[in-house]
């Protein structure tokens, strides 16, 4: 026979209280809160390595990409047939605001003509940010690793009017404690010396004795940002194409702008007097290199260029710098 159950206890009985649901996540982050803990951690991670390698990356490239860099003077002294002396002085400018405060690290940036390989290698060192950036490098030994790309470069400088120079190199921009791999690519437009045209013989005397009949000095202009030392340039000396004898530019170093330059001929007296007559006529002397020795040294990536033309020069003794 079954227990009578109380209805007064039954009336009484208080039933279970029901359980929300924010009540049971809460109890559920209790009693699990190392998984959550974990979750968020991964999260943050996740979010900082999409930042760091897929958001700051590109921005600090383009940011270097938006900048341009103004070549102020390139020097190349000390001429060898494998090296040479190379001082460059510029300055990057058209920076952000946010690459104000970048650092960039040093690089080894080539140097090339369109569609060439690189004709250079120059280390330069770390820059700092800021409006107009100055990126310098002084008196450096510069190896000519490619005898054949460099002589198209000295080719293309000593030749043309204008031309185009690539730099291009790898380095990591800083930005704060944030650092990012970059590339460091630009184009610069320069002018070329354009085959030494515009020279003039602004001034000779006609000697009796010592080695050269004729001594005086000729103007030679130069365009270009490049102070390119030489040497002796050794010459061969026509009138209207008919062979007079030889000159020589001694110690030449062509500095940007117009500069007069020591210029001496070995002439015969007969020969000598032939060209003072045709110079009173206004006739011009054709001149044409046939080598450079620097320290009695045969310097072929400057000969080549050089005696590849014939430069047409006129004797003007009026010409005044």
């Amino acid at each position: 026979m079954s227990e009578k159950v109380d209805p007064e206890y039954t009336k009484n009985a208080v039933a279970p209280a029901t359980i929300t649901k924010g009540q049971k996540f809460k109890r559920h982050c209790v009693r699990r809160w190392w998984c959550w803990l974990i979750s968020f951690v991964i999260f943050v991670i996740v979010v900082v390595i999409v930042v760091i390698y897929g958001i700051i990356p590109p921005v600090a490239q383009k940011t270097l990409d938006n900048t341009t860099l103004n070549i102020e003077s390139i020097r190349i002294l000390q001429p060898q047939e494998d090296k040479f002396q190379f001082s460059v002085t510029s300055y990057i400018t058209g920076s952000s605001k946010l690459a104000h405060k970048a650092t960039i690290d040093p690089m080894v940036a080539e140097f090339y003509l369109k569609d060439q390989d690189p004709f250079m290698y120059l280390p330069l060192p770390g820059v700092h940010g800021g409006d107009n950036i100055l990126v310098e490098k002084l008196n450096h030994t510069t190896e000519i690793t490619d005898q054949k790309m460099f002589g198209n470069f000295a080719k293309t400088l000593m030749q043309t009017e204008n031309f185009d120079m690539g730099i291009w190199g790898k380095t990591k921009i800083h930005l704060g404690a944030i650092k990012a791999n970059v590339k460091y690519r630009e184009w610069v437009n320069l002018k070329g010396f354009n085959k030494l045209s515009g020279m003039v013989i602004n001034k000779y005397n006609i000697e009796t004795t010592g080695d050269y009949r004729i001594v005086g000095s000729v103007i030679i202009p130069n365009p270009t940002v490049f102070t390119l030392q030489v040497g002796n340039v050794l010459l061969d000396l026509s009138l209207n194409y008919t062979r007079l004898g030889t000159g020589i530019l001694p110690n030449l170093t062509i500095a940007p702008g117009l500069n007069a330059y020591e210029f001496k001929a070995n002439l015969t007296m007969a020969n000598t007097l032939k060209l003072a007559s045709a110079v009173i006529s206004g006739a011009s002397m054709q001149v044409q290199a046939t080598d450079v020795q620097y320290e009695g040294q045969s310097i072929p990536w400057l000969s080549a260029p050089l005696s590849a033309v014939q430069i047409d020069v006129p004797v003007n003794t009026s010409y005044v710098l």
